[in-house]
């Protein structure tokens, strides 16, 4: 629906919605601002990675994990940016969810009208907001190009002339998206499926050869490329290995889609009621009109394949939901569409058509104080920034804090434990790439992987060792033998536990002694 206005008029309503727009974003991405916030595991992890591959080091090879190179480059483009600070990698994820979001506004806008394409940016944002996790993730960055390739297939459908090109883009999209993490090609299978799906039910058959084969090559291109390139750093096979073999045994065969609805309802509670309504209209729109508009049999396609996607490997990680929100995007907006012109009036309506940017104006008094809060928040950063840099523009932990006082640069630190955090805060080498020991699962590398962490431990010997078992007391056992002893009589660790751990405790209750206790993390220093 859309309603004719003068000029001046349609460009302050835009420039004020998108100022307003920016403004929800940046709410979102307030738990990943670096001056007040910590990383998260995994973001820790990532950062690290990030700085090691601006030092020369090797990803696969002196920093080690089972994801995808993706994550890894695009850290170390933030650190890049920013001279090492965190607030370059802060940018990017700003770049990323307020381009999601304008590109789902302006395809929600065009089809179905101002009040489709706000009610469906909040309702996503909100969803961001709750499984954001402190940002930095695989899925995080993903969403750009999930959205561009949803925008992309808009503009193939919309098109009556042949869009080889766009195919080709799509395919290069769907091989990006793989390369931050295997499960985050859900939106761009969709896409295939939902044109795939429309044009064999209208019996278009020889129309779908070149869209395949444009598309096949767009992934050979991607993958073409960083395979060059990673077969000159010498590092192929130890990627494909760590990225994709070591993952089918992360994954671990413990599908549970049931868990995993449970899981999304407890989360996103009634902010699954709008895109609920949307599938159903979906599948009412298509049985009543007898038509399938290719953009709405992706939404009817997408939620469940995002669905079974998360519930792969069982652990029903609160990030994997952030795949989901593509598909909450669409169906939210289009139950607006079927159900506001039967639940508010017709001036109403035309409101919310003229005025977009008065909704926004009126959710942020309901949420005056967090709006408040927020402008407090990124008014402290802008000033930090600008104005007193020597008081530092990022949080650092005392853990952290403590060990870049006690320690060189050129000496080295472990993390024992889930708090990757450490080494990028205190800007301090881990003596190993396998920074996730003890944290393995059964396979057919965890072994040799092991073993290369207890060479690594006894030829470097780590300055420091931090015991962070307390953040994971049922899965990591301390490095403490009484603290130990207590948690394997109650039961505790891994369902997996490497077969040369009890040679790693012996090695550090020999050679370390317990020098500090911060924030429950035990800090063990090197015997001189």
């Amino acid at each position: 629906m859309t309603v004719e206005r003068p000029k001046i008029i349609n460009i302050f309503t835009k420039s004020l919605l998108i100022l307003l727009l920016v403004f929800f974003v940046l709410i979102v991405l307030a738990q990943a601002n670096p001056l007040n916030i910590l990383p998260g595991r995994d973001s820790g992890f990532f950062l690290y990675a990030g700085s090691q591959i601006l030092k020369g080091k090797l990803l696969y090879i002196d920093v080690w994990d089972s994801k995808g190179p993706g994550i890894f480059y695009v850290n170390a483009l933030g650190l890049l940016l920013a001279k090492g600070s965190r607030w370059g990698v802060w940018f990017l994820e700003f770049l990323v969810a307020i381009t999601s979001t304008l590109l789902g506004y302006k395809i929600a806008k065009t089809e179905w009208g101002h009040g489709a394409a706000l009610l469906a940016a909040m309702l996503w944002l909100f969803s961001l907001n709750v499984v954001l996790q402190k940002g930095n993730l695989t899925e995080e960055y993903s969403l750009l190009f999930s959205f561009f390739a949803i925008f992309v297939f808009w503009k193939i459908t919309k098109s009556s002339q042949p869009q080889l090109a766009g195919w080709i883009l799509l395919g290069s999209l769907l091989a990006v998206n793989f390369l931050f993490r295997a499960n985050n090609i859900g939106v761009i299978v969709s896409l295939m499926g939902a044109f795939l799906g429309t044009s064999l039910l209208s019996k278009q058959y020889g129309k779908i050869i070149k869209p395949i084969l444009g598309f096949a090559a767009g992934i050979l291109i991607v993958f073409g490329i960083v395979t060059v390139y990673f077969l000159r750093l010498g590092i192929f096979y130890e990627m494909i290995q760590a990225s994709i073999f070591y993952n089918f045994s992360y994954a671990g065969g413990n599908f549970n889609l049931i868990a995993t609805l449970e899981r999304a309802i407890e989360l996103l509670g009634w902010g699954l009621l709008a895109p609920f309504l949307g599938f159903l209209s979906v599948i009412w729109h298509i049985l009543k009109k007898k038509t399938l508009a290719p953009l709405l049999l992706f939404g009817l396609i997408n939620w469940p394949v995002e669905m079974v996607l998360s519930s792969l490997s069982g652990r029903m990680y609160i990030h994997y939901f952030i795949c989901w929100l593509p598909a909450i995007w669409l169906l939210s907006a289009f139950a607006y569409s079927v159900f506001a012109p039967k639940i508010f009036s017709d001036e109403m309506v035309r409101l919310i058509e003229t005025a977009p940017w008065l909704v926004c104006v009126v959710i942020a008094f309901f949420g005056f104080s967090l709006v408040l809060n927020n402008l407090g928040l990124y008014w402290n950063s802008f000033n930090r920034l600008a104005f007193q840099r020597s008081a530092g523009v990022e949080m650092i932990s005392p853990l952290a804090n403590y060990v870049r006082q006690n320690t060189r640069p050129e000496d080295t630190v472990l993390e024992w434990g889930i708090n990757r955090a450490i080494n990028f805060l205190a800007r301090r080498d881990a003596p190993t790439a396998y920074v996730y020991y003890p944290l393995l699962v059964e396979s057919a590398f965890s072994n040799r992987i092991a073993d290369n962490f207890y060479q690594d431990l006894i030829k470097k010997k780590p300055m420091y060792i931090i015991d962070n078992y307390a953040r994971n007391p049922d899965n990591i056992l301390s490095i403490d033998p009484v603290i130990r002893a207590g948690q394997i009589s109650a039961g505790k660790g891994q369902q997996y536990t490497a077969e040369n751990i009890t040679a790693v405790f012996a090695f550090i209750e020999n050679n370390y002694f317990l020098e500090k206790t911060i924030d429950k993390a035990l800090i063990f220093k090197l015997k001189k």
